[in-house]
């Protein structure tokens, strides 16, 4: 069982704890606008025309703005290269001349090239003259049937590396929209990364409402084959509708934003390192304090007092886990460890503590279950080291 001083001790620490969670609950800014911009990826030969033409028209008739991400070139059964069909060049170019009805390059056909077992990619790993290759013939096919000179570029899989920022410089494109997780260097080019995909829309609306952001950008990400039947069309539409409505969601376009955000490399670095930190504890806890990573942060939101305050909240988290495991080791496990020697539980403990060292600086992807695990080890080692009557010799 707890000892006296300890069980008042951890009552007091978990008093604090929650009431600096409050606090930063309370201290939580209210949002003033939430912006939204829809990207449609995968638009090519083998896409369905029937289903993107009613997704145009509804887009269309409720003067929302989009970007579509065309892939120039398929590949058919027996390996031939096949450019965008003229039916697929009609349906475009009916809808370009609209304003905020923006194209972006989707690669170039859209091809797999990796050989490791569960990643996609057509650009990552390639060599410069290849990708730079691709993007030419890309961008040349797009800008010769369009009539545009087409200045984002979205890459299949959302994968890409130095090289392929290096020949969208070169190529005079203007901005690259993958994920949030992409490879970043210190570049000309702005970077757009997706926040949500249709099935979380309303879950990244709802956290944007309650965010710290005052400004959050969602960038919803979908393609044409997520919508199976016309049912999905009615309520895709009505969704838009209502969005349409919301005093508080204000739709844009690219150009808008461009003008009005600022997508460089330092903002999206920042956005990255305050994801990183937004993936190191549950979802619901950093809610609580008015952050959550559906929504692309504005570069006001990096102030200091910002950071402090979110790595207060993580910490918070980390402190509450290692209190409570520490609380259940102390009430249940002494009786059981007490038969050990502690040549056995001792080396388990060291083992465990530094496979998680190992883990955690090895796979920067840890999340929140990986610290959570990490913090439970720390609290179990420190646990076996405050048992004078387990560690001392019989």
């Amino acid at each position: 069982m707890l000892r006296s001083k300890e069980r008042k001790m951890i009552q007091i620490l978990l008093s604090i704890s929650i009431l600096f969670q409050f606090f930063l609950f309370l201290t939580s800014k209210k949002v003033e606008k939430i912006f939204v911009i829809f990207r449609m990826d995968d638009y090519s030969t083998d896409s369905k025309t029937e289903i993107e033409s009613k997704i145009f028209e509804i887009f269309s008739k409720e003067s929302l703005p989009i970007i579509v991400g065309i892939t120039p070139f398929s590949y058919d059964d027996s390996n031939n290269l096949i450019p965008l069909s003229y039916e697929k060049k009609e349906l475009i170019n009916r809808y370009l001349h609209q304003e905020n009805f923006d194209i972006a390059l989707h690669g170039y056909s859209h091809k797999n090239f990796s050989n490791q077992k569960g990643f996609k990619y057509e650009f990552t790993n390639l060599t410069f003259e290849k990708q730079n290759e691709l993007i030419v013939k890309g961008k040349s096919f797009i800008d010769s049937i369009t009539g545009k000179n087409v200045k984002f570029f979205i890459p299949p899989w959302n994968g890409y590396d130095d090289k392929t920022l290096d020949a969208l410089e070169k190529n005079d494109f203007e901005l690259i929209s993958a994920g949030i997780r992409g490879f970043y260097k210190k570049t000309g080019l702005k970077f757009l990364p997706l926040t949500t995909n249709i099935k979380d829309l309303e879950k990244s609306f709802h956290l944007a409402k309650q965010s710290r952001e005052k400004t959050p950008l969602i960038v919803v990400n979908f393609h044409s084959f997520e919508f199976k039947n016309e049912s999905d069309l009615v309520k895709f539409e009505k969704s838009l509708k209502e969005l349409k409505q919301n005093g508080k969601i204000e739709t844009v376009g690219l150009k808008e934003l461009l003008k009005n955000f600022s997508f460089s490399d330092q903002v999206f670095t920042k956005n990255k390192k305050r994801y990183f930190i937004l993936s190191l504890a549950p979802e619901f806890w950093f809610k609580i304090s008015g952050y959550n990573s559906l929504y692309y942060y504005s570069e006001k939101s990096f102030t200091k007092v910002e950071k402090l305050r979110l790595i207060c909240t993580l910490f918070n988290y980390i402190f509450l886990i290692f209190i409570l495991s520490y609380s259940i080791f102390t009430i249940f496990l002494s009786k059981i460890f007490s038969l050990l020697k502690r040549g056995i539980v001792l080396p388990i403990g060291i083992t465990a503590i530094i496979l998680s060292f190992v883990y955690i600086f090895s796979n920067l992807r840890i999340g929140s279950k990986g610290v959570s695990a990490l913090v439970v080890t720390l609290s179990f080692f420190f646990y076996l080291i405050r048992d004078n009557q387990f560690l001392s010799e019989k």
